[in-house]
């Protein structure tokens, strides 16, 4: 488990060092995983165990991060 976990670190850092944010996925079932990626990467739709495209229009809130923002700050 640690060594996932510090694998698990150093990509949400390379990820997050990205200038844009706006969709990122993670396939895993362990729960210590799912809530490190969940409290460490920045982006604006995260998903777990699912397909990262597909949002359906009007009926699934849908923004990013960073420069994938409506209005980049």
């Amino acid at each position: 488990m640690w060594f996932v976990l510090k694998i698990c670190s150093k990509a949400s850092i390379g990820l997050n060092s990205l200038d844009y944010g706006l969709t990122s996925g993670l396939q895993s079932l362990d729960e210590g995983e799912q809530k490190l990626w969940k409290d460490s990467i920045m982006a604006g739709n995260l998903y777990i165990n699912r397909g990262i495209t597909g949002a359906i229009v009007n009926r699934q809130p849908f923004g990013g991060m960073k420069l994938s923002a409506l209005v980049a700050v």
